[in-house]
């Protein structure tokens, strides 16, 4: 009884490895590469391209996109057109997942916060990038008033 117990533990474990290894691992560099590139679309009104950095969870096509940058552009009185200019990276959290947050499969998720600028004003931009059978893709895209985050917990 102990050797089967033993055996569908390790087989157990072994599928939970090849699972989890199957996802796209999201390295800090490559999430920020993904946000610059994110942000650089959004600076030249492209939205196609930005909403192709989206991750299907977020259900965005081109014209949705458009229409909430446009609402936080006239909320935030900040022209994206100015440029984004991302800062020091504040915070991060990094995590690999299964099945959880409407995401089905394995994936692993960087969360970070960086002090960015955009029109003359500071602000603190926070996202989740994934890494999934999709790839490498933007999750969460928030932008608030700067409140001097300096949290740097893992």
């Amino acid at each position: 009884m102990k050797r089967i117990c033993t055996s569908i533990l390790i087989v157990i474990t072994l599928l939970s490895c090849l699972l989890l290894t199957s996802c796209t691992s999201v390295s800090s560099d490559d999430a920020e590469a993904l946000i610059n590139d994110f942000c650089s679309a959004l600076a030249e009104d492209d939205y196609e391209t930005a909403a192709s950095y989206m991750h299907p969870i977020c259900n965005l096509d081109a014209n949705s996109l458009k229409s909430s940058i446009e609402n936080m552009e006239k909320t935030l009185s900040i022209d994206f057109a100015d440029g984004i200019e991302l800062g020091d990276r504040t915070y991060w959290y990094k995590s690999a997942n299964f099945n959880t947050n409407g995401i089905k499969g394995a994936y692993t998720a960087l969360s970070m916060k960086h002090n960015i600028s955009i029109s003359g004003k500071d602000f603190v931009l926070e996202t989740t990038v994934i890494g999934d059978k999709t790839g490498l893709m933007i999750s969460t895209f928030r932008i608030s008033a700067n409140q001097s985050v300096n949290n740097n917990e893992a």
